[in-house]
């Protein structure tokens, strides 16, 4: 299991800013609606793997005492 900061995770997101986060889903070979019902997990199953976190379903943390999906990120200024 591959553990990193949250610092790093941002770094690592910092990259995907502003690309569509389906074709980054298909490029990763995520399900989004393929099967004609939404996989309704699949946009923080995206984040996890471009911030370089090991995807999971569950509520435990994932980075270095963090859980990318539960975490609110703001622009800061400077």
């Amino acid at each position: 299991m591959k553990i990193i900061t949250r610092a790093n995770a941002i770094i690592n997101l910092k990259k995907y800013i502003g690309q569509d986060l389906r074709s980054l889903a298909l490029k990763y070979k995520i399900t989004t609606f393929e099967t004609g019902k939404q996989n309704k997990g699949w946009k923080g199953l995206v984040l996890e793997k471009l911030a370089g976190l090991d995807t999971n379903i569950s509520k435990a943390p994932n980075g270095l005492n963090f859980e990318l999906k539960s975490v609110s990120f703001y622009l800061k200024e400077g």
